[in-house]
């Protein structure tokens, strides 16, 4: 949050400092005579530039996630999306297959969301997942990276409908 009257202050979240004088600390950026409201979705336009997910090369996709829980029949959370993937041939005996196509489908896809919290920040991703069947559901996939670390993490997959186009 900006506070009025200090003579330097960090907007919201991004890193970036405004100065008194109006110029941005990081990348000397015009912010000077905007609104708090003006600001905020300056800050929130900055936020949806970035274009894919940051630190790919750091990414966590464990085994445990993919099996027990993605490819998971048994898992009250998961059964749906285990009977979703399988459909396009992933197994949770090959799960490498689907831990690459993750990290291939992020590489891929730019970052349609992302919200920041006080835990980090979440980014969602939506676009088509490569598969072994060749097909390529829509799929939005979520990634979390904890504040302090560059790490993402998967958390989720979730089928999205198609649009036609």
């Amino acid at each position: 949050m900006v506070r009025a009257g200090s003579k330097s202050q960090r907007a919201a979240g991004s890193g970036l400092t405004v100065l008194s004088s109006g110029t941005a600390a990081e990348g000397a950026l015009p912010l000077c005579g905007l609104r708090r409201h003006e600001l905020k979705a300056w800050l929130n336009f900055e936020r949806r530039c970035m274009r894919r997910l940051p630190h790919l090369d750091r990414a966590v996709v464990t085994e445990a996630k993919i099996v027990n829980y993605l490819l998971s029949a048994r898992h009250p959370g998961g059964r749906a999306k285990a009977r979703f993937l399988e459909s396009f041939g992933f197994r949770a005996q090959d799960w490498h297959g689907l831990r690459d196509a993750l990290v291939a489908h992020a590489t891929a896809n730019d970052i349609a969301a992302s919200h920041q919290t006080r835990f980090g920040t979440r980014y969602e991703i939506d676009g088509p997942l490569p598969t072994p069947s060749g097909r390529t559901p829509m799929v939005r996939v979520v990634w979390f990276v904890e504040s302090q670390e560059n790490v993402p993490r998967l958390v989720t997959l979730v089928p999205r409908r198609m649009v036609p186009s």
